[in-house]
């Protein structure tokens, strides 16, 4: 909003729990109000950054609608094993392209059988921030 993104929809997504079900609880409401929102707005594409719920959400959303999905940060891993990587990655195996952070990323999305032409390494897009530090 702040950048002048003009917001077609807006969901609520986290449910005030600390148990283990709460995020596959929130993965299903998100699923269920993000093809809502996309049969009221019809778009042409789909987009989501990282590793959580929401991605797979609309990655769930883009492939039985049939709706293209962009994956940014895609190919990303984290040490701890965390259910993050495994949500990162099955988001990836549904995306139409993805947009990764680095060549190991890239490298990493290609090994996992991804074909190589929809794998596109942009870059950091947090370096970007620092254009606007001065010293």
């Amino acid at each position: 909003k702040k950048d002048g993104i003009h917001v077609v929809s807006e969901i609520e997504d986290i449910l005030n729990s600390a148990h283990k079900s709460s995020r596959a609880k929130a993965t299903g409401i998100l699923i269920q109000s993000l093809t809502d929102a996309v049969r009221a707005f019809q778009p042409d594409i789909l987009i989501a950054a990282g590793d959580r719920e929401d991605v797979l959400a609309m990655a769930v959303v883009a492939l039985y609608t049939q709706i293209p999905f962009l994956h940014f940060f895609a190919g990303d891993h984290a040490e701890s094993g965390h259910v993050d990587n495994l949500v990162r990655h099955a988001a990836s195996k549904i995306a139409t392209a993805h947009f990764t952070s680095c060549e190991e990323h890239k490298n990493r999305l290609v090994v996992m059988g991804e074909e190589e032409q929809r794998v596109f390494n942009i870059g950091s897009v947090a370096l970007d921030k620092f254009r606007e530090v001065t010293v």
